[in-house]
């Protein structure tokens, strides 16, 4: 790899400078995005056969039976022993990152660090999530891939040893790379990673340019290995959103009703997460690295009232969407066979349950993020609401969206 940067950087010094620099920019972009795909390839393959070998054989996680309590120790057991797991993995590997996120380590490289970010951390703490999602705490895959991504941009800047400007720019470029593969939204993984490094509402503007090719690059090689994927049931994060249309001026009120609630909702869920990572977390007497396992022990009990709240792979999202669930022994319901209102209670129970569950699970130490939890969160919201609308005004929606 030296001999390769070598002759690359003799290619670039007959260039003039402005050209150079941008080539260079580009080249490394194109280098960091295929190391971001891959690993958001490897983290999500890991996750779909940790999640289908675990926590789907003991819960129907796109379920739509009422909330009851039903005591399961499986759903008890699973979830504790996971986050446990990944309080001991962490403590006993990078315990300087105990309770520190993904995005808050990527955050600190590119302030303070020159962007420097170690891979040792990142790697140890990705699969430490793997183990928390797939056996049932409610966390999401893109703070690990985020931070994941980033030591990989960082580590390509040692390698062809880039200036501290141009390896805080990696930085961000691989947090893009991971979170547009793992995500299927390259747009989307190049504006979150250009703006989570401010409190303000600010883009890095000179990683703008680079973070799109390396999270194009990155989602391009995660579809292409997500081919291969399909074959043992990796496919898209939601099935046939394409086929859904806006059809209507009608339409406008609900969606516009939908934005205050999904505001509400992203506060309650705020203030829970905040209220156990700030105030219940450090009063605790527990040690540090105890209280991941104490937070799944209480998601699992939430588990046994409603298994959804367990769903890391958007299956509940995905069955409404589809307008079937399944239900327990492999039966099929449709939403005509259970009702609208009986829907709209189950989706906002959800909701809470998944706001509360997510807040003990990532809020006491446990590896993993909150934006995917955020997304399952809001298409309940969505579910919730459009589950309301059809009830009330059947005529609002077109035929594609009720089906």
């Amino acid at each position: 790899m030296p001999r390769v940067a070598k002759t690359i950087q003799d290619v670039l010094d007959r260039m003039p400078r402005p050209a150079a620099r941008w080539s260079r920019l580009f080249g490394l972009g194109v280098v960091v995005g295929v190391l971001g795909g891959c690993a958001a390839a490897a983290l999500e393959w890991g996750l779909h056969t940790g999640t289908h070998a675990l926590v789907e054989r003991i819960a129907t996680l796109a379920g739509a039976a009422a909330p009851a309590f039903h005591f399961d120790w499986r759903l008890i057991v699973l979830p504790t022993a996971g986050c446990l797991l990944s309080g001991v993995i962490i403590r006993l590997f990078c315990l300087h990152s105990l309770g520190v996120h993904g995005t808050d380590a990527l955050t600190r490289a590119f302030h303070r660090q020159m962007g420097d970010l170690p891979l040792k951390a990142p790697v140890i703490k990705g699969v430490a999530a793997v183990g928390v999602i797939s056996s049932g705490g409610s966390a999401g895959p893109e703070g690990p891939i985020a931070a994941l991504g980033a030591a990989l941009g960082s580590a390509v800047g040692r390698v062809f040893r880039a200036t501290p400007q141009e390896r805080r720019v990696l930085l961000i470029a691989g947090c893009a790379a991971g979170v547009g593969a793992i995500f299927q939204c390259p747009l989307g993984g190049a504006l979150f990673a250009t703006s989570l490094l401010y409190s303000e509402e600010e883009f890095e503007g000179g990683a703008m340019v680079p973070s799109f090719v390396a999270s194009v690059i990155g989602y391009t090689v995660f579809v292409s290995i997500n081919d291969g994927f399909d074959k043992v049931g990796v496919g898209t994060l939601l099935r046939d959103t394409d086929k859904l249309a806006f059809s209507s001026a009608k339409e406008l009120v609900p969606y516009l009703a939908l934005a205050v609630l999904c505001s509400l909702g992203a506060i309650v869920f705020s203030v829970s997460l905040k209220t156990v990572e700030h105030r219940i977390v450090p009063k605790s007497p527990i040690p540090r690295w105890m209280l991941p396992g104490i937070g799944g022990l209480l998601t699992g009990l939430i588990a046994c009232a409603l298994p959804q709240v367990m769903d890391g792979q958007y299956e509940f999202i995905q069955s409404a969407i589809d307008g079937q669930f399944h239900q327990e022994g492999g039966a099929i319901v449709s939403l005509s066979d259970i009702g609208l209102s009986t829907l709209a209670g189950l989706f906002l129970a959800v909701v809470v349950a998944k706001c509360i569950a997510t807040a003990l699970t990532v809020g006491s130490g446990s590896a993993g993020g909150v934006l995917g939890p955020s997304v399952f969160i809001g298409g309940a919201i969505g579910a919730f609401l459009g589950a309301i609308v059809d009830a009330s005004f059947p005529g609002v929606f077109g035929d594609d969206l009720r089906k």
